[in-house]
């Protein structure tokens, strides 16, 4: 009767582990997305509108996802002349 109580108790907590495990892994940041532009162009706008990176990582912090997210976007604007706006977001980009 123990055995079958511990053993209870121990498949209760491995599922416990694997849904925050779950739960983790859904509010990592996973994307970072062009959601505004001042380009001057309407066919720059449109195409920097669709400028959507995913990292070779996942971030926990949002921080570090904004950090890298901007990184990113300077990379991306150089030497423009203009801004945009971005967000970084918990699902991958789409193709």
């Amino acid at each position: 009767m123990k055995k079958l109580m511990l053993l209870s108790i121990l498949l209760t907590l491995l599922a416990c582990e694997a849904e925050k495990q779950k739960e983790k892994e859904e509010f990592n940041y996973r994307s970072c997305q062009i959601t505004e532009s001042n380009a001057p162009t309407y066919a720059e706008q449109m195409w920097d509108l669709n400028q959507c990176w995913n990292p070779n990582q996942t971030f926990e912090s949002k921080e570090e996802a904004l950090e890298w997210c901007a990184n990113r976007v300077d990379d991306y604007l150089g030497s423009s002349g203009y801004s945009v706006s971005y967000e970084i977001a918990f699902s991958h980009c789409r193709s």
